[in-house]
This record gives C-alpha cells, structure tokens and sequence, in this order.
C-alpha cells in the first residue's frame, strides 16, 4: 500500500470521519505488539527479533510497536548492569528494528511507555525522540488514536483493565463477561484511564490526562494492552485487543495481527476485522 497515511491525534478529538465508515477500499493488514521486548534474564531481545522475521515475511502495512524497550523493571536495567547510557540503547534497538524492513513499505508506529527507563515517567506520555530519522517510522504519545486511511485506532501502553480489576465495585459478582465489562468502562467514561485515584505505580499529570487521555468518539479499534489474558471482543461497536505482551518473564509472549477489510455501509464493523493472537 504505496503512500499510506497515518495521522495521530489528541484523543479528545473528533475523528476526521465517522468512526464506522473506515475509507480505505483494500484490506489493511496491522501488527501490534507490547514490550517488554526481552525476557527479564537477558538483553538478547530474541523476542523482538522473532517478530521482526514474522514482518519481514509476512509484510503487514502497519507494525504498531507499543512501549516499554527498555524496561525499567528489568532485572539488567533495573541491576544497571549496561554497559550502554539507555538513549544510545534504544536508539541501537531501534535500528535493529527498522535496518530490516527498509524497502519493505511497512509503516511502523512507536508508542511509547512510562516504563521505559529512558523515558518520561508521566502519564499521558510524549512521544519518543530519536536522535535518526526513519521515512517509514512515527512517534506517537501514549495515549493516542491513530487515523490509518480512515480506520480509527486507540492505543495505549498504561495497563489500565488490570488497574481497573483490583479497584471496580462489580469484583466478585457472578455472572456477565467481566473482562468486557473492564473495557466498557474506558468507552462509557471517555478516557483512556477512568479511574481515580490511579494505580500506586501510575503518576498522572491531570491536565494532560484532560487535554490528551479522552475518547470522545469510539474508535474503530482500541488497543488496550494487559497482563490479564488476551482477548479479542466487540464492544459498543468498537473492536477491542489485548494482545498481551511479546515476553512473560522468562519465556515468550503473544502477538496480535489483524485484518481490516473495507466495510460496506450495512455491516457492522465486527465483520470487517479478522483478528488472530501469535504465540511468540
């Protein structure tokens, strides 16, 4: 898909088009993946390396990498055992990252995480800045709702369903699909973090959070990324992913690819979008 256009924008924004009328006529074909990116042992980064070669064979339009690279929390980040200052680290994971796909025409998305040790801290999160541009790369924030040729896309790196699983009143009621009861929660309250106070682990800036962190619009699609089990669900006419994260500890993690054909004007949006979790 030769000129493809991505736009990011304030997630307090109305959608340039309606959020159920995706405008592009050809499939679009995206990949979402969730740091960690490495296993907490090592800083082999086998994980990301595996899912580059499952790009570069399979050539999606869109690869949406969200935050964290350089896991805070990681046992050789968090031990300071690098031997490398974290910016010049993940400038070097970034090309590793992009050095393959050149000439490949995939449009890659980076958003980042307050996780990320090289990073800011604060939620909502500024894009990354890298010191080498990429034709084929944007930096986005976190949150952010993506316009990827018309189709809306939300994402964000913040684990907000888990945050929202320890602190809802509904805990241990039985009955109903609780996960997506979580999800409801983030289209019903218009924000991409509708709780207060925030995770112990979450520091908010709420003027950012009012400005950058609403959902006035469902969009076609919302990343919302968990330690909870992934899942695939349709929500108050938006798809929702969790695509779980690309490592666990010590092993290998999930994926999501997915597949968005045109809509016609009659169909709901669920018929349009094939979606497939990958194990790592």
């Amino acid at each position: 898909m030769h000129g493809k256009q991505i736009s990011s924008q304030p997630a307090s924004q109305p959608a340039s088009q309606p959020a159920s009328q995706p405008a592009s006529q050809r499939s679009l074909h995206i990949v979402v993946a969730v740091g960690p990116f490495t296993v907490s042992s090592n800083l082999s980064y086998a994980p990301l390396q595996e899912l580059v070669k499952y790009v570069t064979n399979h050539i999606p339009h869109v690869l949406i990498l969200i935050g964290p690279f350089v896991d805070a929390s990681q046992e050789n980040v968090a031990d300071i055992t690098m031997m490398e200052l974290y910016d010049t680290f993940f400038e070097a994971l970034i090309q590793n990252v992009m050095s393959p796909l050149e000439g490949l025409n995939i449009k890659v998305v980076l958003v980042p995480s307050a996780k990320d040790a090289h990073h800011h801290v604060v939620f909502p999160t500024p894009p990354y800045k890298l010191r080498k541009t990429y034709p084929n790369l944007q930096c986005v924030g976190d949150p952010s709702i993506l316009n990827i040729e018309g189709l809306t896309l939300g994402a964000t790196s913040t684990d907000i369903l888990l945050h929202l699983s320890k602190q809802e009143c509904s805990y241990g009621t039985q009955g109903g699909d609780r996960i997506s009861r979580l999800a409801s929660h983030l289209l019903c309250q218009q924000s991409f973090y509708p709780l207060y106070p925030p995770n112990e682990d979450v520091f908010i800036d709420y003027e950012l959070l009012e400005q950058h962190a609403g959902i006035n619009f469902i969009p076609n699609i919302l990343i919302v990324p968990s330690s909870l089990r992934y899942f695939i669900k349709y929500i108050n006419g938006c798809v929702v992913i969790n695509p779980e994260r690309i490592t666990k500890g010590y092993v290998g993690g999930t994926f999501c690819r997915m597949e968005v054909a045109p809509q016609v004007s009659s169909g709901s949006l669920s018929d349009s979008v094939v979606a497939q979790i990958i194990r790592i």
